[in-house]
């Protein structure tokens, strides 16, 4: 019912410009075991540990870039390693469509890298 996404330029230029984007998609997410008190206000010593649990989040971000830009989308793990060309992607009369979806191995983290 709720995600945050954010993107992040990997290359200081402004993400209009960028060539290497950090997307960053979470909904849910916690530790195995972690446990809440009665309240949900705190979890005291109930951390829990890995490995951490996430809900995939599910949609698209349309970025507005030129086309003719070749596009790649990899998914990172949790170290920012890659695990995997997800998508090679070309833009669209609609701009850049990046697709978010149940992706095995589920993450949270993206690398657009974007070739002109």
């Amino acid at each position: 019912p709720f995600c945050a996404v954010s993107l992040t330029s990997l290359d200081g230029e402004p993400i209009a410009s960028s060539e290497r984007i950090l997307i960053t998609a979470t909904a849910r997410c916690a530790n195995t075991g972690m446990e809440w008190n009665e309240d949900r206000t705190s979890l005291g010593t109930r951390w829990g540990g890995p490995p951490l649990l996430i809900e995939p989040v599910e949609g698209e971000i349309v970025l507005n870039r030129k086309p003719g830009d070749a596009v790649d989308l990899f998914t990172l793990d949790g170290r920012g390693m890659y695990a995997g060309r997800a998508a090679k992607l070309a833009p669209t009369d609609r701009g850049i469509v990046i697709p978010l979806n149940k992706r095995k191995p589920a993450t949270v983290w993206y690398e657009l890298r974007i070739q002109r």
